[in-house]
């Protein structure tokens, strides 16, 4: 019943605007209380993720988030997690383990404005370049695949506007 009190909550805030402020940095506690912010990784692309352990579509993106960060944080690309959940913070670390999650995990309360204004549904992915910039902004599942289309596009053009 809780979960159907959280989806039906999510699905009121969907037409709410997205976006707060622009350039407003996330700056939240990740659930080993270590602070996380985008302009802590500046010179690297950065994935925000929001999420819920009962999101079907979530879970199915997971692998693909995992692989990706793997793949791309010690170079150029990091991942941060934020979970949209009233479970227990046992059941989220369970979570995580069974889903081989080692990026950081920032706990949101459901229904919270996220801070970027109402998330507008789970999943939810923002993509913000390396100079902190927000580029991109998914909802619905996202592949490991897609977002590094997307970079390499970007990237590209950027550099199309370097030579004009």
């Amino acid at each position: 019943m809780r979960q159907l009190k959280v989806v039906l909550l999510l699905m009121l805030l969907l037409p709410q605007m997205l976006f707060a402020e622009e350039d407003k940095d996330i700056k939240l506690k990740d659930i080993d209380g270590v602070e996380r912010k985008i302009a802590d990784y500046q010179g690297k692309w950065v994935v925000v993720n929001f999420w819920a352990t009962w999101c079907p579509p979530c879970r199915k993106e997971m692998p693909d988030l995992v692989d990706f960060h793997n793949r791309h944080q010690g170079v150029d690309a990091v991942v941060l997690g934020i979970h949209f959940d009233v479970a227990p913070e046992a059941k989220i670390r369970d979570f995580l383990k069974e889903y081989h999650i080692a990026y950081p995990i920032i706990s949101m309360e459901p229904g919270a404005m996220g801070p970027y204004g109402a998330v507008p549904g789970l999943p939810t992915t923002y993509l913000f370049d390396p100079t902190g910039k927000k580029v991109a902004v998914q909802t619905g599942p996202i592949t490991s695949e897609s977002i590094e289309m997307f970079m390499q596009r970007y990237a590209q053009k950027q550099g199309d506007k370097k030579t004009q």
